[in-house]
């Protein structure tokens, strides 16, 4: 069931080195990182068409190289293609 693809895109920081993307099967799950970027999308291809995913963001940047608090949690259900637009700005905090 292979062939899903999620375009996932968040709001861009200011300082941010790289941001982690994480993904789960449900909701309150264990979430698993899926990739690391220095952009603000990432294209998810390792996805099953016909299932829900959920996705959290954390960036990683600043003068001691910290992480900033996870973003809310977004979904997306997969199927040739779907794209996800955060709407709520990513809260970062690297002091």
């Amino acid at each position: 069931k292979r062939g899903g693809k999620l375009d996932i895109k968040w709001s861009e920081v200011e300082g941010v080195e790289e941001y982690d993307l994480l993904r789960s099967d449900t909701k309150d799950g264990s979430y698993k990182k899926v990739t690391s970027t220095t952009e603000n999308e990432f294209v998810d291809q390792n996805v099953e068409l016909q299932k829900n995913y959920f996705y959290k963001v954390r960036a990683r940047g600043g003068d001691n190289n910290g992480y900033g608090s996870y973003s809310p949690v977004s979904s997306g259900w997969a199927v040739p293609k779907t794209t996800i637009t955060s709407i709520l700005p990513l809260l970062l905090d690297l002091t």
